[in-house]
């Protein structure tokens, strides 16, 4: 009788054969563009499987009163260097639209 083991969305690469989890499953395959992480062994049962990553893309909304003439935009004199190139250069706390002032 063969077992059946969810390996599908889950937190760490799981073997298919087994059902051992891969810690720090993130390291596999560093570099990989396509999701394909390709061949993988089981340290457990030694049995080799294929994998993939799957990435999900989420969206976050902000109101922001200023740039609908609510309120008058927070300006904050932006930091960093090299020095030259922020000077004069001001970002929105609010909706992080960026100016230069003289």
């Amino acid at each position: 009788m063969e077992i059946e083991i969810d390996c599908t969305h889950t937190r760490e690469i799981t073997c298919p054969y087994c059902g051992a989890e891969f810690s720090d499953s993130w390291e596999v395959g560093m570099g990989v563009n396509d999701g394909e992480l390709g061949e993988l062994e089981c340290g457990s049962c030694e049995k080799t499987f294929i994998a993939n990553r799957n990435c999900s893309i989420t969206y976050n909304s902000y109101t922001t009163p200023c740039l609908n003439g609510e309120v008058e935009h927070n300006w904050q004199p932006v930091v960093g260097i090299p020095k030259e190139y922020f000077k004069d250069k001001y970002r929105c706390k609010i909706c992080y639209r960026e100016e230069k002032h003289d």
